[in-house]
């Protein structure tokens, strides 16, 4: 969320953390002039690393694909605007957005 480390954090931009030419991934970021070590820490660094951290993804995966795969999803209203990102919470996990957004779903079988 640091403006100068990760130009309009509040921006979406699909190949932030991609080299110029899209080849690789970038790992070169800089506050202050001088190049950071650790840019992105969802799990923590170093010893203090979080040891569930494959486990913790690889649920989040399965979670995503079984609801999409058993449910139908529906905007109650699909000109509502994608709410903004609440910075209050920042360091504490997961952001989250300043206000829900409704939703209708089904069971698809």
């Amino acid at each position: 969320m640091d403006p100068e480390i990760h130009p309009q954090p509040h921006t979406f931009q699909f190949d932030r953390f991609l080299q110029a030419d899209g080849s690789s991934r970038k790992t070169d970021f800089y506050r202050g002039g001088k190049r950071l070590k650790y840019y992105n820490m969802p799990w923590g660094a170093g010893v203090s690393m979080c040891p569930g951290r494959f486990f913790a993804v690889n649920e989040l995966k399965q979670f995503v694909f079984l609801m999409l795969s058993y449910f139908e999803f529906e905007l109650v209203n699909p000109e509502e605007e994608i709410p903004p990102i609440d910075c209050s919470r920042w360091g504490f996990g997961t952001m989250q957005p300043t206000h829900d957004i409704q939703f209708k779903y089904r069971l698809r079988f």
